[in-house]
C-alpha cells in the first residue's frame, strides 16, 4: 500500500466517523448525555446506532 493509499484510507474512516458522531451529537445530543455509569453509555450508543441504522 502506497503513502497515498494509506492517507485516502485514513481520510475515508475518519468521513464517516465524523459523520456519524455529527447526527449522534446533532440528533441525540449524546455530548449532553449524564449517563456516565457502568453499561449504560454503550447501551445508549448502540441504540443510537441503531436509530441511525434503521432510518438511513
Amino acid at each position: 500500500m502506497s503513502g497515498a493509499q494509506l492517507a485516502a484510507w485514513i481520510r475515508g474512516h475518519w468521513k464517516i466517523e465524523n459523520l456519524l458522531h455529527h447526527v449522534r451529537d446533532r440528533t441525540f445530543r449524546e455530548d449532553d448525555s449524564r449517563i456516565h455509569v457502568g453499561r449504560l453509555p454503550r447501551v445508549m450508543a448502540g441504540l443510537r446506532n441503531l436509530a441511525i441504522g434503521i432510518h438511513r
